[in-house]
């Protein structure tokens, strides 16, 4: 059954059982006032037989009086207002009479009919006594003795007495049945309220238990799916919740579907996304790789440019400083060995030239052959970068001395610095290369070529850039191959004023503090044979 068809029933019922209410106190009402009109009746006919005790009595008391007053010194005759009043006196008891007489039922009217015979028969033998006193006393002394005394005697003894007794025994009654219908009619109301709201009571219980159930697998429904379990499904039901529980119910089972919908389509997006991270991360690899092998190739300055604007705009330099070695006597030396050989020692002097040339802050432009070519000052512009240069010539030859003690051979090395001003940039469009050009680098090789094995051979420009750091031979004006004459030195160490006798230690020091003074920061390094 559905709640509205509940509520609509338990309403009727109320509402009927209400009615029923009303209408028990409707007839308890009724009965009430019929209890209470016959009782009012009663003391109504109680009050007139009271009211026609007295008038006769008063009458009867009246003529006694005058019956003592006529047999001692005679009383005189009635004057004829005197007979008018006393018969208005009569005709108040007979209209009190008649009215008890019209009051009474079936039962009691044969004998008021009696009483009020014998009332009129009194009334009319007390007129003629009340008219003859006086005028015919004989007269009316008979008419007292013969006819009004027995009648008084009558009504006074006998027939007021039996009226009183028996209107005193119906107005006890009437009292009695008020009493016992008053009693019966509270008792059937308040039995039927008491019905009426227990019968209430059990249809808002019921009403209530369903409600109330019904609520609590909701908000129990609800608790479920907020802690997403969206397989909790709500109890059937006949009615309006459970319409309400079925539609719940048909969402929690389409938000299950999306809900698997979307959980499957997360994990293919997180599949997704892994391979594209996976993509993405190998494409940074490549990236990175690619970005590496350019640095390689590039200096970094130099590769930003090239992959920002896909071109690099040609430079001039006024002060760098070219750096070359070749090692003496490889030609010949490499004619006895296979090509792995050649190539892996190639690659183990050139891997520690290359450490030292970015140790010391020197850009490596190329190899050709066995030669190396570096250079300071390039792409960033610093004033160090002479000194920078030999300081890695010197680390360079210990480089070859370890590498030489490494793969037990002796491959002696030539190393030449000039230092002077260069035109820079990138060439072509495959296989491109960050190079110099300019006499700088030709001097600078002219330098290498015309150096000593295992000695470091540099310009008159390049020593006054260094002179004050490194000690020098002068070489004089060595001719190049193209004929012309230039000075030279070759590089002993350290000044004499930078090795003081405390050692190494101090050594090291004393060209740092230099350094310092010089270019505001400290060398990138010392190497020890310059300290030994």
């Amino acid at each position: 059954m559905t709640i509205r068809r509940k509520l609509s029933l338990s309403f009727g019922v109320i509402l009927a059982l209400f009615g029923v209410n009303l209408a028990i106190y409707l007839w308890g009402a009724h009965q009430r006032n019929l209890m209470v009109n016959s009782l009012s009746h009663d003391l109504a006919r109680a009050g007139l037989i009271a009211q026609v005790n007295q008038k006769l009595d008063d009458l009867h008391k009246q003529i006694t009086l005058l019956s003592s007053l006529s047999e001692g010194t005679g009383a005189a005759a009635a004057s004829p207002s005197e007979i008018s009043q006393f018969q208005l006196q009569l005709d108040g008891l007979a209209k009190s009479v008649g009215s008890l007489t019209a009051q009474a039922d079936d039962a009691e009217r044969p004998n008021l009919a009696a009483f009020q015979a014998n009332t009129e028969q009194l009334a009319q033998s007390w007129l003629r006594y009340y008219q003859n006193i006086g005028v015919h006393p004989d007269v009316a002394v008979v008419e007292l003795a013969l006819h009004a005394d027995p009648l008084s005697t009558e009504l006074f003894q006998r027939r007021l007495p039996e009226l009183k007794k028996a209107e005193d025994a119906r107005v006890t009654q009437a009292k009695a049945d008020f009493a016992r219908v008053a009693r019966i009619t509270d008792r059937v109301s308040i039995g039927i309220f008491v019905f009426t709201l227990l019968i209430a009571l059990v249809i808002a219980l019921r009403m209530w238990r369903d409600v109330a159930g019904a609520l609590g697998d909701l908000m129990a429904g609800a608790a479920a799916w907020g802690r997403g379990g969206l397989d909790h499904r709500l109890r059937a039901r006949p009615d309006e919740f459970g319409q309400l529980g079925a539609g719940f119910n048909q969402m929690a089972a389409s938000l299950a579907t999306a809900q698997d919908n979307v959980r499957r389509r997360s994990l293919e997006l997180e599949e997704s996304n892994r391979l594209l991270e996976d993509k993405n991360l190998e494409i940074e690899e490549q990236r990175r790789r690619s970005e590496g092998l350019l640095l390689n190739i590039l200096p970094a300055a130099i590769a930003a440019e090239l992959q920002t604007s896909g071109e690099v705009s040609p430079r001039y330099f006024e002060d760098v400083t070219i750096l070359f070695t070749d090692f003496v006597g490889f030609t010949r030396a490499s004619e006895n060995l296979p090509v792995e050989e050649l190539l892996r020692r190639l690659n183990g002097y050139f891997t520690r030239f290359d450490r030292v040339v970015a140790a010391y802050g020197l850009e490596k432009l190329k190899t050709i052959g066995d030669a190396y070519m570096c250079a300071g000052g390039i792409p960033i512009k610093n004033s160090s970068h002479p000194v920078d240069a030999v300081l890695a010539a010197f680390a360079l030859e210990e480089a070859v001395a370890e590498c030489n003690r490494e793969f037990q051979c002796q491959w002696p090395v030539r190393i030449g610095i000039h230092t002077g001003p260069v035109a820079a940039g990138v060439v072509g469009i495959h296989k491109f290369a960050f190079d110099v050009w300019g006499d700088t680098v030709n001097f600078a090789a002219r330098l290498e070529a015309t150096g000593e094995a295992n000695r470091i051979n540099i310009s008159s420009i390049t020593y006054h850039r260094i002179k004050d750091f490194f000690a020098a031979d002068f070489r004089g004006a060595v001719p190049t191959k193209e004929g012309k004459a230039h000075d030279m030195y070759f590089v002993q160490g350290l000044r004499s004023d930078l090795r003081p006798p405390g050692g190494a230690a101090e050594a090291a020091a004393a060209l740092t503090r230099r350094y310092q003074i010089y270019f505001s920061r400290p060398p990138a390094a010392t190497p020890p044979s310059l300290l030994s």
